[in-house]
């Protein structure tokens, strides 16, 4: 009980220089749940050596991802500075979710970064650095992602020039 006292006191301290403004949240999660013939345990369908599979019907894990993002300050020339951190839990199906070893789940912090964005020396463009999701595309049918630059680094985002948007990131994958 004093330590959560104590940590919302923290919390309510660090909050404390910034306006009220609302705090962003976001969610992702998905669960399989079946069975197979004879009522054994639910079989996924891969085929051998591909780097994805079918997901319709065929998962056979639960994964959630929950997002937080906060708006810190907002300057006289409209400019935003925000945070944004997200944590993802994944678990394969019929395994006991412990958090230890890769067989029992797993916890992550996939998303982590501080944005800079709507500057008016960049046209609207942002700054950001930071670990997070970026430009990536995907067939999502298949959950591959056939361009996918998501990793831990900075950049310059979304730049007008001339009637197009430009970025640059400099990052590294883990």
């Amino acid at each position: 009980m004093k330590t959560t006292i104590k940590l919302g006191l923290v919390a309510s301290c660090l909050a404390a220089p910034f306006g009220a403004q609302a705090l962003e949240f976001a969610g992702y999660l998905r669960s399989g749940a079946g069975t197979s013939t004879g009522s054994g345990k639910q079989q996924c369908f891969q085929l051998p050596g591909a780097q994805t599979k079918y997901r319709l019907g065929n998962e056979c894990e639960q994964y959630a991802e929950l997002e937080l993002r906060q708006d810190l300050l907002t300057l006289d020339d409209g400019s935003v500075f925000s945070v944004d951190a997200m944590a993802s839990l994944y678990n394969k199906y019929d395994r006991a979710l412990k958090f230890q070893g890769e067989n029992n789940g797993s916890a992550r912090m996939p998303q982590m970064y501080a944005q800079w964005s709507n500057l008016p020396s960049l046209n609207g463009g942002s700054l950001w650095a930071g670990r997070r999701y970026y430009k990536r595309n995907d067939i999502h049918i298949s959950d591959f992602y056939y361009w996918n630059q998501s990793a831990t680094g900075g950049g310059i985002e979304d730049v007008l020039i001339g009637g197009l948007k430009y970025s640059y990131a400099l990052s590294r994958k883990d």
